[in-house]
């Protein structure tokens, strides 16, 4: 898809590439590749679209003294304790069925090493 202009659509607002390579490739700012690794990194919160737009602002924007900003990020911090608490139980349940399954293959073993 292109846009008007005939250059393929930017990414996401905000993040323009600095230039595009020979080859065509985008080039960003270390700026931005920055902020698309915070990004990547809240994917385990299964953030909308909306509510990383609005986290992503409030953390611009919290130095400003704004309430709004600084209770957001407070949200947004509960529900990453949240996630990793989460996220932690279903690590320990695999790690449990994991153990099992160990078990009782070494047992189907054993049993069929004396046969």
């Amino acid at each position: 898809m292109m846009s008007a202009g005939g250059q393929p659509p930017s990414p996401a607002p905000g993040v323009e590439p600095d230039g595009r390579s020979d080859g065509g490739f985008r080039l960003y700012a270390d700026t931005v590749l920055a902020r698309f690794a915070l990004i990547e990194s809240l994917r385990p919160l299964d953030l909308s679209l909306e509510d990383l737009r609005k986290f992503l602002f409030s953390l611009a924007n919290v130095d400003s003294g704004n309430e709004t900003d600084h209770d957001n990020l407070g949200s947004y911090a509960k529900l990453a304790d949240e996630r990793a608490h989460h996220l932690q139980q279903q690590a320990d349940q695999a790690r449990s069925v994991s153990r099992q399954l160990r078990t009782a293959l070494a047992h189907t073993q054993r049993v069929a090493h004396k046969c």
